[in-house]
């Protein structure tokens, strides 16, 4: 049986990366629709 405790760490470093690892492939996407983007408020976020 897998302790909670194992369980509960993976868990946590699982969200971790996901909050703080982007994919090549969505980042490339996200520079994409900004350079496309036409709203300077929508731009400003970015940067």
């Amino acid at each position: 049986m897998i302790k909670r405790e194992t369980i509960t760490q993976a868990m946590y470093e699982a969200i971790c990366l996901g909050a703080t690892r982007m994919p090549p492939d969505v980042r490339s996407a996200l520079q994409k629709a900004l350079a496309e983007e036409t709203g300077e408020m929508a731009k400003s976020i970015w940067k």
